[in-house]
């Protein structure tokens, strides 16, 4: 089997056809570490997995994970499931 030539690196495309540096860069949802955190623990308290790289950046899973967190018993998990409804909201191009 013959091997493969040169191996294939970016840097060698002309720079023309490579996208801005910012354009490859996602920008989060949100960014309140410290909202994300508490609310892991809480939902982590009830029994529910939270990741919160995704509900950095996948708007769809962040709202399902609300919606648990919502439809809980537990009042403070309640709370701030409508704090980061909130914040989500603020950022929905969709809501504006």
């Amino acid at each position: 089997m013959p091997a493969l030539s040169d191996p294939f690196s970016p840097s060698q495309l002309p720079q023309s056809l490579l996208p801005p540096a910012e354009a490859l860069r996602q920008s989060p949802l949100i960014a309140d570490l410290l909202a994300l955190s508490g609310f892991r623990t809480l939902m982590a308290r009830d029994g529910t997995p939270v990741n919160i790289a995704r509900m950095m950046f996948d708007r769809p899973y962040a709202y399902e994970r609300i919606a648990v967190a919502h439809g809980s018993a537990d009042a403070a998990l309640q709370r701030a499931a409508l704090q980061l409804f909130g914040l989500y909201l603020a950022t929905d191009p969709d809501m504006h």
